[in-house]
């Protein structure tokens, strides 16, 4: 018995620790590398987008003013990506919830073999 890990955290701290922190649940498993997947594919898409949508605020910061004072449009209307904002939305909720789905079921697994008897 000496040596043996007893899994003994219960599955609603690994679903709350998930839902706060992509990846959480992973470490919380003991699943490192898979845990780093999680954070980096949940958080990359996610400060990608932001990073675009204020990108695009600050680059047009003068056509949105004037839409409020109303001027004259400007000839060229800019455009956010559509494609690239709807990529980037599915690969955050991919990962995010695909790694708390994935945190509770190899919670759950291990729970399991730890409740089996073990033979002699």
């Amino acid at each position: 018995m000496a040596g043996e890990k007893f899994y003994k955290k219960p599955l609603s701290v690994l679903l709350m620790s998930a839902f706060i922190l992509p990846g959480m649940g992973q470490f919380v498993n003991g699943q490192i590398f898979k845990g780093i997947i999680f954070l980096v594919g949940t958080l990359g898409p996610l400060i990608a987008l932001v990073t675009h949508i204020i990108l695009f605020f600050t680059r047009n910061f003068d056509m949105i003013w004037n839409s409020f004072n109303n001027a004259p449009e400007p000839l060229t209307t800019p455009s956010i990506s559509i494609p690239l904002v709807i990529g980037l939305v599915i690969a955050f909720l991919f990962f995010y919830f695909y790694g708390m789905i994935d945190a509770y079921i190899v919670a759950h697994k291990k729970m399991q073999h730890n409740n089996q008897p073990s033979s002699l």
